[in-house]
């Protein structure tokens, strides 16, 4: 058994749990409101004076489908009071929209990397991506210090695994930009290392010519070989 964390820590999901019930609940409620409001009422009025009339009308109400439907004699007047449907509606579709932003910072920290409103900037994106990203690396320390103290140390260790000298970490490998990336290649091939054709043009995306004519640019010459 691996005990992690204080007597109140109870995990990122333990603080996220309440908008979880709160938008299960809420499309429940949704589902309820466009089930009794979403079709439209059907309005059925039959002779109170003939015995058969009623049954005959229950019937063809009830065969027509699952859509609400009022059954009144003729003559009487019903009056429907209820508040309004497309305010109503909106309730639920912004009720659901806060609680799915909420979960979504809880875990994220942030929301522009998964849901975009509508407009917005590669600036905005960025600083987006850069909270998400400092919020895994967090996530990484954490897990590493379990890992090495926790696990290791009081666990692994005393139970004869050969760890002392050893050290857990994740293996993170660098982002490179296209155009880093290209150069980097081109600076291995200046240096005579031989690298396939079609190696180089499935790196970058681009497909191979094979035996098709070629548009070359006049400023570089076709590297062969290497050379």
């Amino acid at each position: 058994m691996l005990e992690i964390g204080s007597t109140r820590f109870l995990g990122l999901y333990m603080k996220i749990a309440p908008y979880v019930l709160l938008k299960r609940n809420n499309l429940g409620d949704f589902a309820k409101f466009n089930e009794m409001f979403g079709m439209p009422l059907r309005w059925y009025e039959y002779d109170p004076h003939d015995p058969v009339s009623r049954n005959e009308v229950t019937k063809q109400a009830e065969a027509y489908g699952s859509a609400a439907y009022v059954l009144v004699p003729k003559g009487v007047t019903v009056k429907f009071l209820e508040a309004n449907k497309k305010g109503s509606s909106k309730t639920f579709s912004m009720l659901h929209d806060i609680l799915s932003h909420e979960i979504t910072v809880g875990v994220l920290g942030q929301t522009l990397t998964t849901h975009s409103p509508g407009s917005s900037s590669n600036a905005l994106g960025l600083v987006h991506y850069q909270v998400e990203e400092e919020l895994a690396q967090e996530d990484r320390l954490l897990a590493e210090l379990i890992m090495n103290h926790s696990l290791r140390r009081n666990i692994l260790i005393p139970h004869g695994y050969p760890l002392l000298q050893s050290r857990g970490s994740f293996k993170l490998s660098e982002e490179m930009s296209v155009e880093r990336k290209f150069e980097a290649w081109l600076a291995l091939l200046d240096k005579g290392l031989p690298i396939s054709e079609e190696d180089f043009y499935e790196e970058f995306g681009v497909p191979f010519p094979g035996s098709r004519p070629v548009v070359i640019s006049a400023q570089r010459k076709p590297r062969r070989n290497g050379k």
